[in-house]
């Protein structure tokens, strides 16, 4: 019975819940909201703590338009990013091992055969934390530790050089279950004696232009003998300006605010003791 109880003491779960529901108008105003969402209450456990929250609660976009991926580094109205920091620590000699993934992904509208799939955009990256200092005292940058592109080979080494590594996993889809970080918190180096990591993790949105294309002057039944689209009589639109992007009218694109469905996706983290991402 004492084993058991300390196996449900050393193996444990934690969950972050971050839902972004996308609301798109090529024209007028619209909102998206990113509603941070913790299940449960700050998790603190015998000899290792971990810590998920975020710096904003709701992020507002309005008049959403497809970006470049460039665009989206400044651009404020068609993009916005969400924070999830991480603070913890451990004792436990194997360490902890936290996995980011999205779940309950709905980017869709319309129903059976009118349903229309909404290329959205996201960009995973790492942030430190800067804490300015006290009394003249130096400010403290922490973060999640370093990037490892080798992590899954590297991490055998992780617990015993006392090293904080992670791993961008996102591959530019976003479908169900899709991993998009995974990362090591190593045992502090003095059983007691705090260190580990505080650092935030980036989720940027946006609509990308590389897949999405809006014009009203495109006619995908307008076909050639090499089964190739045409532009019809009235307009410029061609298949090369295309290439293969998810076409929408400016109707159909303003239309999905007034959907009534919602777009959204939710963001997972967990963690459980020593390495268990394969």
């Amino acid at each position: 019975m004492e084993s058991s109880q300390q196996g449900r003491n050393k193996k444990f779960m934690l969950a972050v819940v971050a839902l972004v529901i996308l609301g798109v108008a090529v024209f007028g105003v619209t909102y998206a909201f990113f509603n941070y969402t913790r299940t449960g209450e700050s998790n603190t456990v015998k000899t290792g703590r971990i810590y998920f929250a975020t710096d904003h609660n709701t992020i507002n976009l309005t008049n959403a338009f497809p970006i470049t991926s460039t665009q989206a580094r400044s651009d404020t109205n068609n993009s916005r990013t969400l924070n999830i920091i991480i603070t913890g620590d451990t004792d436990y000699a194997n360490g902890l091992e936290y996995l980011v993934t999205a779940t309950d992904v709905h980017m869709s509208v319309g129903e059976g055969l009118n349903e229309r799939q909404i290329p959205l955009a996201i960009e995973v990256g790492v942030d430190s934390i800067t804490t300015s200092g006290v009394n003249d005292e130096p400010d403290v940058v922490t973060n999640l530790g370093v990037l490892d592109d080798d992590y899954f080979v590297n991490r055998v080494n992780y617990a015993t050089n006392h090293t904080n590594k992670y791993k961008v996993l996102y591959d530019g889809s976003l479908d169900e279950g899709d991993r998009l970080l995974v990362g090591y918190i190593a045992p502090n180096a003095n059983p007691g004696v705090r260190q580990g990591v505080y650092g935030k993790i980036n989720i940027k949105a946006y609509f990308d232009t590389n897949s999405i294309a809006i014009t009203d002057t495109y006619d995908p039944t307008s076909i050639d003998e090499n089964e190739e689209h045409l532009p019809t009589d009235n307009n410029g639109t061609t298949e090369d300006w295309v290439r293969g992007r998810e076409v929408f009218t400016t109707s159909e694109w303003n239309s999905i605010q007034n959907s009534g469905k919602q777009l959204s996706f939710k963001i997972k983290v967990e963690t459980n003791e020593g390495i268990w991402v394969f």
